[in-house]
């Protein structure tokens, strides 16, 4: 059992202790493997990967293939779901494989065009008491999945009139969960 305290705070790591501090100390204190694998995690975590690839294709001006991001999905997933205690939950690594692709076809219709600059754009910020101002000795540390460029409106071009942005969940990438998108794309 390890006791050292992380070294930063994520998002993460408050919600877990806002939830259940016992599951705090277990993850991240004592960094305990959990006992049931989400297959959830495992979808979105090979979604997430597949469409970070994309990105950095597009990015080193490269042109990004679908079969070749399905490719990447496929094998994330496996790898994932290879663990011995996966929580199937009535759910099949081929179900899972299938909704992954809806999924990944889905944003990459809608969002495969975004003008991205970058992805896993890290940053740490100082946690402040708001009742006594104090800065706390680690800063909350995370990552946004996407840093892109404003579309000038006027010119129709896009460039960075503003500097760049970054997006995270709820500006404008809607979270959903993945039965509800994957049943409106079949």
């Amino acid at each position: 059992m390890r006791h050292d305290r992380p070294l930063h705070t994520s998002a993460s790591q408050l919600a877990c202790f806002a939830s259940c501090p016992r599951k705090y100390e277990y993850r991240y204190v004592e960094q305990r493997e959990p006992e049931h694998r989400s297959t959830a995690l495992a979808l979105g975590s090979a979604v997430h990967g597949a469409v970070a690839w994309w990105f950095d294709e597009k990015i080193a001006a490269r042109t990004p293939d679908v079969g070749d991001a399905l490719k990447i999905l496929h094998a994330d997933l496996t790898a994932a779901l290879t663990y011995p205690n996966v929580n199937w939950r009535g759910e099949s690594q081929e179900s899972l494989l299938a909704d992954g692709e809806k999924l990944l076809r889905l944003f990459l219709d809608k969002h495969g065009d975004l003008p991205v600059i970058a992805t896993e754009v890290r940053f740490d910020m100082p946690i402040v008491d708001p009742d006594t101002g104090e800065t706390m000795p680690r800063p909350c540390t995370g990552f946004l999945d996407l840093g892109a460029c404003r579309a000038n409106s006027r010119a129709g071009d896009r460039h960075l009139d503003r500097g760049p942005y970054l997006m995270a969940h709820g500006e404008g990438l809607p979270a959903v969960r993945h039965r509800s998108a994957t049943a409106s794309a079949a």
